[in-house]
């Protein structure tokens, strides 16, 4: 072979490695022009955009929004869409909240959030309580392989993260995810009336030095997971029902009650509450614990006179839900 023949097929060789390094770093569809940051395929047309912000606000329910590089938001959040980081991209929020009505579906998949509060924030639309996510509504959030962080240091009150307000209902999925949750001032997942459900799977979820972790009664099942809330300067807990598989619960440090519960189901699980001011556990309604979990109530009632561990019981229906422990 001639040294000309060669200097042909190694040009040859460099191209066909640079198309196959494109491709690996940006799949058929989602091949990105200079200055383009997300993209929406519909009907076999893809269209892209300088900013998430005009995706989003060009963007119909049921429309789902690849990222290309890493992106900012401050407009609406109000639709029923999928926004997709790639498993490379991160989308950063600061200062912003948002509003959620009936019907809305808003799913975050493979991709980082970084929600930060740095300023005292008012509210522009609604005169509730203001949240990160103020839903008004029956509002479905999804969070499918997403680091989540929500992190405030300078709104001083009314801030909460997820608020269900007035009858309003739904279902928060988190999902092979991180879920972290710092400093906000009101309670991270608030409710105001129906019962909607928290399903934790597959996923790590701390809330430290919140107001307060879950108040209210929601539905909370988590399934080979882990939940904690710290150092909360109320309650840990206020009355919602959990059910726990392969999992583990632990609320420490925190004001007023730790794991304050209506219902509570353990399967092959572990609870631990340890040095909160009220009851470490609380339970009104269902106690359910199998031969393979245990419970850790140590240092608590630090702030009065209360049991480390209350279970009650009452009457429904004429019927007496009683404290169990199946083996």
């Amino acid at each position: 072979m001639t040294k000309r023949k060669n200097a042909v097929y190694g040009r040859l060789l460099c191209g066909l490695l640079a198309v196959l390094m494109a491709l690996m770093l940006f799949p058929a569809g989602t091949v990105k022009a200079e200055g383009e940051v997300a993209q929406i395929t519909k009907n076999g047309v893809t269209t892209p955009y300088a900013t998430l912000d005009a995706a989003i606000a060009a963007a119909e329910d049921g429309d789902t929004i690849v990222l290309l590089g890493n992106a900012t938001v401050s407009t609406t959040l109000n639709k029923s869409i999928t926004i997709d980081g790639q498993n490379q991209y991160s989308v950063t929020s600061t200062n912003v909240r948002y509003g959620f009505s009936t019907g809305t579906d808003l799913t975050f998949r493979n991709v980082t959030l970084n929600f930060n509060y740095t300023i005292e924030i008012e509210n522009p639309t609604y005169t509730s309580d203001l949240s990160l996510f103020y839903v008004n509504g029956d509002t479905n959030f999804t969070f499918d392989h997403v680091n989540f962080n929500a992190v405030n240091t300078g709104a001083t009150n009314r801030l909460h993260t997820f608020y269900y307000d007035g009858g309003s209902v739904g279902t928060i999925t988190i999902s092979y995810s991180q879920f972290n949750v710092t400093g906000f001032p009101e309670d991270v997942f608030e409710w105001s009336g129906n019962t909607p459900n928290l399903n934790i799977q597959n996923s790590t979820v701390i809330l430290d030095s919140n107001r307060s972790g879950i108040t209210g009664t929601w539905n909370v099942t988590a399934t080979d997971s882990s939940l904690t809330v710290t150092n909360s300067t109320g309650n840990g807990s206020n009355g919602s029902n959990y059910y726990l598989t392969n999992s583990n619960v632990t609320y420490t440090n925190n004001g007023s009650h730790g794991l304050s519960s209506t219902d509570l189901v353990l399967k092959n699980s572990k609870v631990i509450a340890d040095n909160n001011g009220y009851y470490g556990v609380y339970v009104s309604r269902l106690f359910t614990i199998d031969s393979t979990s245990t419970m850790e109530v140590t240092r608590n009632s630090k702030e009065g006179d209360f049991a480390g561990l209350k279970i009650t019981s009452g009457v429904t229906d004429g019927r007496l839900h009683l404290a169990q422990s199946l083996q």
